[in-house]
């Protein structure tokens, strides 16, 4: 994962970020690190009418300047044993980036994420934060189902996460959408464990691809991903 702060015209952190890049540092892959993130701003509903009182809305998903990033979490898991070790979840404004950094410099990380590619990468990235997650696991699973490159939702298919951890006894604990709006209306709680359980779901999907025990949601085939694929992919 390459993550690097870009220039602020002004400080977005309570704490001062270095300007520090950890492009060239050589990394084992010790420990594969799973994050997420939720926004702060709402996505609108498509009616109008469904509009809340009282809370702020962004544009839409693409809207990366106008949403916020109100918490950000992850899970660790041992990349010889695919044991979960330790998971991580905070506010955005608790300064996550020192300690993200630190983990990555100190012990080697493979980062990842559940979509990070196309949405939490380029948030980050919004936010100032230079970064290219090593792999994105919904990328994996494509690859896996033979199916990345098509255009396989024209056939009814659905690889979101909660498609996904729903066929593999799974579940997530809430939909992106309310997110921020448990942050604006300060059920901080929720909010956290909604982000941390994102993070644990996403690590294990992890998990049952590489060890060829993920069932595909669309076809109920097992799929399968060689952790080779994941460094020569990077």
């Amino acid at each position: 994962m390459h993550l690097t702060k870009l220039p602020q015209q002004a400080a977005r952190q309570t704490n001062s970020i270095p300007n520090r890049s950890i492009d060239n540092i050589p990394m084992n892959f010790e420990k594969y690190l799973i994050y997420d993130l939720e926004i702060c701003k709402a996505i609108p509903p498509k009616n109008a009418a469904d509009r809340l009182p009282d809370i702020k809305y962004c544009k839409d998903w693409s809207d990366l300047e106008g949403m916020g990033i109100a918490c950000i979490s992850w899970a660790i898991l041992n990349t010889n044993t695919l044991e979960l070790e330790r998971t991580f979840c905070s506010l955005w404004d608790g300064d996550p980036y020192h300690q993200l950094f630190s983990l990555k410099t100190s012990n080697r990380y493979f980062i990842g994420g559940f979509n990070s590619w196309a949405f939490d990468d380029p948030l980050l990235r919004r936010n100032d934060f230079e970064i290219r997650s090593d792999f994105d696991i919904l990328d994996l699973v494509l690859v896996a189902a033979g199916v990345k490159g098509t255009a396989y939702w024209k056939q009814g298919y659905k690889y979101n996460l909660a498609a996904i951890a729903a066929a593999n006894g799974m579940a997530k604990t809430g939909h992106g959408e309310n997110a921020p709006i448990l942050y604006q209306k300060g059920q901080i709680t929720k909010l956290l464990t909604y982000c941390l359980n994102d993070s644990i779901v996403s690590a294990e999907i992890l998990v049952k691809l590489l060890k060829g025990e993920l069932i595909d949601p669309n076809t109920q085939q097992t799929l399968k991903i060689d952790p080779a694929y994941l460094i020569e992919h990077i």
